[in-house]
C-alpha cells in the first residue's frame, strides 16, 4: 500500500510538473496555476492520510515516519483546498509559493531518503537532485529578477517536480534492490547452517 501510494504520488507531482512547463508561457494563468498546483496538493494529501490510517491501524513504521506522513497528508489536504478556492490569495504570493514548493520538496526528499531509508545503502548522488531545488528555491526567493519573470518561475517548479519525482523513484528502486541483496544473504547464511544441522543429525544417527 505504501509502495504503491509513493509511486501514485510520483506520478502525480510529474504529471503536474510537465503540466506547468507546457502552459508557462501563456498569459493570465495565474489562478489556473494556483489551482492545477492545489489539486495535486489535495490528490497526494488524501493519498498519504489513507496511507498513514492504515500504518497507524497495523502501528508500521517508526514514529518519525508516521508523524512526517500525517503531517504532509493533513498540510496537503489543507493546502490543496486553500489554493483551490481562493486563488487570488495565492496568486500575489505565488512566485514565494514555488520557492517554498522547491525548498521544502528538497528537505522533504533528503529526511525521507536519510530515515525512511536508513538500512538502504543509497548512492550519494541521489542527494543531488533534493541538494539542487533547495538552492534552486532560495535562489529563486532571494533574486530579484526571477521574482519578475512569473513565466520562468513556472517552468522552473515545473522541472523541480519532475525531477523530484523521478529521484523518488530511482530512490526507492534502490532500496527495493538493497532489500533483495539482503534477502538473497540472509538465504545463503540459512542454507549452510540447514547442511550443518543436517549432517549433525546424520551422525548422531
Amino acid at each position: 500500500m505504501k509502495n504503491s501510494a509513493s509511486v501514485l504520488t510520483n506520478f502525480i507531482l510529474i504529471a503536474l510538473g510537465v503540466i506547468l512547463c507546457i502552459i508557462s508561457d501563456r498569459p493570465q494563468l495565474d489562478h489556473t496555476i494556483v489551482k492545477i498546483i492545489g489539486c495535486g496538493f489535495f490528490i497526494a494529501g488524501v493519498i498519504n492520510v489513507f496511507v498513514m490510517m492504515n500504518h497507524s491501524s497495523k502501528r508500521k513504521g517508526n514514529s518519525f515516519t508516521r508523524l512526517s506522513g500525517w503531517i504532509s497528508g493533513i498540510a496537503g489536504v489543507l493546502i490543496g483546498l486553500a489554493m483551490f478556492f481562493y486563488p487570488p490569495f495565492f496568486g500575489t504570493i505565488l512566485v514565494y509559493l514555488f520557492a517554498l514548493i522547491l525548498i521544502i520538496g528538497g528537505i522533504t526528499q533528503i529526511c525521507v531518503m536519510v530515515f525512511g531509508y536508513k538500512e538502504a545503502r543509497l548512492s550519494g548522488w541521489l542527494y543531488i537532485i533534493p541538494v539542487v531545488l533547495i538552492v534552486g528555491g532560495v535562489i529563486m526567493m532571494c533574486s530579484d529578477s526571477l521574482l519578475e519573470d512569473i513565466h520562468l518561475m513556472v517552468i522552473i517548479t515545473g522541472v523541480g517536480m519532475i525531477l523530484y519525482g523521478l529521484n523518488s523513484f530511482f530512490a526507492m528502486g534502490a532500496a527495493a534492490a538493497t532489500g533483495s541483496e539482503k534477502t538473497d544473504e540472509a538465504a545463503h547464511a540459512i542454507e549452510p547452517a540447514k547442511e550443518t544441522k543436517h549432517i549433525e543429525e546424520s551422525t548422531g544417527e
